[in-house]
């Protein structure tokens, strides 16, 4: 019996642990997103800085995996891997937020994954200093929408420090395109691919 007693001792510990640091069954669901956020916010810096094109390429990559993580840790954890109940969840967050009962935003989310995933399928195909010199339409494109999806998951649908994060985080990005389009360069400087890959 004294066994026994330990070892829940030690489970209910270890349970009130895991809550504390991420929730039960839902522990990595957060710090994943987060983590694919500052990964992503970090290639778009270093692309509109026109830096290191190659270490852009990684947190890119890296930011999309997190992803993929983060939505299969919420499916597993807190979903159960029930679509009903992601498409249920997703409505009401949206009816809270806005008002309408909606679940067309698990589909953007679908969408968001297949546009970054196809990005970094064509980033690594071409080579890292192609990125910028793609078509300026193709690059501003995507990333309109990774970001509008983006604002509305850290400071339309966040609150607390992550909304502050999040407007932080996007007025750093504005002062960049700013910095950009008053030098009179595009949206992503062509710089030697020698640089860009270092």
């Amino acid at each position: 019996m004294g066994t026994g007693h330990t070892r829940w001792r030690w489970r209910s510990r270890a349970a009130g642990l895991t809550r504390a640091v991420g929730g039960g069954d839902h522990a990595g669901v957060y710090p994943t997103i987060h983590a694919a956020l500052i990964c992503y916010f970090t290639a778009l810096v270093l692309l509109l800085a026109a830096r290191r094109d190659g270490v852009a390429r990684v947190a890119y990559s890296l930011g999309l995996a997190l992803l993929v993580a983060h939505v299969l840790l919420a499916y597993h954890g807190f979903h159960g891997w029930s679509q009903a109940h992601v498409l249920a969840h997703t409505a009401g967050q949206t009816f809270a937020v806005a008002g309408v009962r909606t679940s067309v935003g698990v589909y953007v989310n679908y969408a968001v994954m297949a546009v970054w995933l196809a990005d970094v399928v064509w980033w690594w195909r071409s080579g890292a200093g192609a990125y910028r010199r793609r078509g300026r339409g193709v690059t501003v494109a995507v990333h309109a929408f990774l970001l509008f999806v983006t604002f509305n998951a850290t400071v339309v649908f966040a609150s607390g420090v992550v909304s502050w994060v999040g407007v932080g985080a996007f007025a750093v990005l504005a002062g960049l395109v700013a910095r950009v389009a008053l030098r009179g360069s595009t949206a992503t400087p062509v710089e030697s691919e020698s640089r860009g890959a270092g």
